[in-house]
């Protein structure tokens, strides 16, 4: 039962189908793009509206923020499907997106707006004494961000596939087909909550970069 629990959550299984849906969240854009202009700008306008309206953010930063989303959302999605690997239930995956966001945005901020970046480090009327302290605090703070970002996003996924996997594999347990039909309907439930949870770590990964790029300004 454990081999098969956390078996989904194994790379090397199912090796050529996994690494073929791996590269849907790089295809999805070209996809779209080829798809019909005038179906795709009113879909990209909408979004664009909608954030915009939103956030007021610019269009540099709307593209930015809306292809972190999607990346994060597709991968998300991508491990919903049976058998396909969920990358997004790494570590190693989340981690390696995040840090480069991250440092990313440091070294830009660093570079651009270097003595703002500097002054942040110590809040306005701390006392002399303490910041030697507070500047290791905000240095500590900043540097684990890419690390809580990517654990905030793997356990959310890791509950909800392990979830998933504990009640689809008791289905077929119950002879009763009154016990069958509302199992399948609790995973069907929980395979719609599973898709709210996917939209909204898509949403807190990429609003939380785009507030450590704005911070860094």
């Amino acid at each position: 039962m454990m081999m098969s629990l956390l078996s989904i959550f194994d790379p090397s299984s199912f090796m050529m189908f996994n690494w073929m849906c791996s590269t849907m969240p790089f295809l999805c854009p070209i996809l779209m793009l080829s798809w019909s202009s005038s179906n795709f700008n009113s879909l990209f306008k909408l979004i664009k509206d909608l954030v915009h309206e939103i956030f007021k953010f610019n269009d540099l930063t709307l593209l930015i923020f809306i292809s972190i989303f999607v990346l994060i959302f597709i991968s998300n999605v991508m491990g919903l499907i049976p058998y396909v690997f969920c990358a997004t239930s790494h570590f190693s995956y989340n981690f390696s997106i995040g840090l480069t966001l991250w440092m990313t945005t440091m070294l830009w901020g660093m570079w651009n707006f270097s003595e703002h970046n500097i002054a942040h480090l110590t809040p306005m009327g701390c006392p002399l004494v303490l910041v030697p302290f507070m500047v290791l605090v905000e240095i500590v703070s900043s540097l684990i961000r890419p690390i809580t970002l990517s654990l905030r996003l793997m356990s959310n996924m890791l509950a909800g596939h392990l979830i998933l996997t504990l009640i689809s594999s008791n289905i077929d347990f119950f002879s009763s087909i009154l016990m069958s039909s509302s199992m399948f309907i609790i995973h069907t439930g929980m395979m719609m909550f599973e898709l709210g949870v996917a939209l909204i770590q898509s949403y807190i990964f990429s609003f939380l970069m785009f507030l450590y790029w704005k911070e860094s300004k």
